[in-house]
């Protein structure tokens, strides 16, 4: 699935984790949706009702635009008449490294179902409570987790500060860089999309192109060439 397929998981040898490491696990889950043709889309999650018990809001903030601030970008684009670009980042969470330790427990059909697409996890099942469970340390921001949209950002952080894009005063998810010619190219991040509104339209145009540039997956465009006047 998407997660053993961005090599998210890593090898943790059962005996050598506490019984506190293994009660502190977040358990993946398989969400499947059913497409409008009948065809059904899984993908693979952590469930982080168990971080919210020992984490903070403060400790993982789930990053986004303030409503005023977005309101406030949403405003600018119409009243000085910019292109602007929606673009959704599948995969996103997963390009974004993990910066602590965190353990999935992979139970049940999820965890034969591991060992039986790479072989190399049979050695981790263990059967807990009769049922088949296998532990992983997380590589990658995984989507659930606490943690994950804001390792994503900083990932798009690091990338735009590369680029020359200084953090608005807006708030933390927004940027934006004055070129020559009196141009601009902005972006402002929410979860799994990004807002480029930025002027010209060549602007929205190279912003996206250096996000391709940067391997940085782009689906869902929605391009908007005038949203009228404030």
């Amino acid at each position: 699935g998407n997660l053993l397929g961005n090599e998210c998981f890593g090898e943790v040898g059962y005996g050598t984790l506490a019984q506190e490491a293994k009660g502190k696990a977040l358990p993946a889950l398989a969400l499947m949706v059913a497409g409008r043709n009948g065809s059904l889309k899984a993908r693979g999650a952590a469930s982080g009702s168990a971080q919210r018990l020992c984490a903070s809001k403060e400790d993982a903030p789930s990053p986004a635009p303030g409503f005023y601030a977005f309101k406030y970008i949403c405003g600018v684009i119409a009243k000085e008449g910019r292109d602007a670009a929606a673009v959704g980042l599948p995969g996103l969470f997963l390009q974004a490294g993990q910066d602590e330790l965190m353990l999935l427990k992979l139970a049940g059909s999820a965890a034969l179902m591991l060992a039986e697409c790479d072989s190399k996890w049979k050695k981790h099942l263990r059967k807990e409570n009769g049922r088949w469970a296998t532990y992983a340390a997380c590589k990658k921001a995984t989507y659930g987790a606490m943690s994950a949209a804001l390792l994503a950002r900083k990932k798009l952080a690091a990338i735009f500060a590369e680029w020359g894009l200084a953090a608005s005063p807006c708030g933390p998810c927004a940027w934006s860089k004055a070129e020559g010619g009196g141009s601009q190219m902005a972006a402002a991040f929410h979860a799994g999309g990004l807002l480029c509104p930025s002027a010209p339209a060549a602007a929205v145009a190279h912003c996206i192109k250096l996000l391709k540039a940067a391997r940085i997956a782009v689906g869902g465009f929605f391009h908007q060439s005038s949203l009228g006047s404030a």
